[in-house]
């Protein structure tokens, strides 16, 4: 039942907190821009490659005309590229600072090896941001 409830804390945690390291990556490469993006917006294109989560971002309503207000023009596919280009390493130092693992986790992991449960997950990262979580995950047990 300990375990149960564990796991309970666990998705309960990520439901409301998720994954800070993208939110904190697309706030700072707005914020280089002179835009502020709050993270409940962040959130909304959240599971979608890194590059659209930046399209769908501009495209809202408040993104876009605070863009349009700092640039003086509406934003184009070459500002998405040049806007993705930077995101990358952004993403890369917020991956770092966030892949602390949540309490239970490896608790978790064992007893799912345990019963022979199999465990997958999904990031939407780029195989050159995965490389660094994954050797922080292993550092952690």
């Amino acid at each position: 039942m300990a375990l149960f409830k564990q796991l309970l804390w666990i998705f309960r945690h990520y439901r409301y907190f998720g994954s800070l390291a993208p939110v904190h990556g697309f706030q700072r490469l707005f914020s280089s821009e002179g835009i502020e993006v709050s993270e409940a917006d962040v959130r909304v294109p959240m599971g979608v490659e890194k590059r659209e989560h930046i399209r769908q971002l501009t495209l809202m309503p408040c993104i876009a005309q605070c863009w349009q207000t700092s640039k003086g023009d509406r934003i184009t596919e070459v500002d998405i590229n040049r806007l993705y280009a930077a995101f990358l390493s952004m993403q890369l130092a917020a991956i770092a600072e966030n892949s602390t693992l949540i309490r239970g986790v490896l608790e978790l992991v064992a007893w799912s090896k345990q019963q022979k449960i199999e465990l997958g997950a999904n990031t939407g990262y780029t195989t050159q941001m995965i490389s660094g979580l994954v050797l922080s995950i292993a550092e952690q047990g």
